[in-house]
């Protein structure tokens, strides 16, 4: 299996333990800030589309919502690769009150 954020094999490990995902913390990491990137990039195409709607720019507005898509199914996908790491916020503002 390779790892989810470079594609790089990562070594079967023997032993009790979930299986790994990524071949070091440098992926690992890469992906919690690119979940939070994400996250940002979501609210503000949603203030933005919210705003094209209120101005009547509807052409703007519906690249707006595909847009929101397209980052939405990227956020999903990498928050379904951690959804068993524990450490991991995905929480724009690092606030986790778990």
């Amino acid at each position: 299996m390779g790892c989810v954020k470079c594609g790089k094999d990562i070594p079967e490990i023997g032993g009790p333990g979930r299986p790994r995902k990524f071949c070091g913390d440098i992926c690992r990491k890469s992906v919690t800030m690119e979940i939070r990137r994400l996250d940002a990039r979501i609210a503000k195409v949603e203030k933005d589309e919210s705003n094209y709607r209120i101005k009547g720019a509807e052409g703007w507005a519906k690249r707006a919502a595909e847009e929101i898509r397209r980052l939405e199914a990227r956020l999903a996908e990498l928050v379904a690769t951690q959804a068993d790491d524990a450490n991991v916020c995905t929480h724009s503002n690092g606030d986790c009150h778990e």
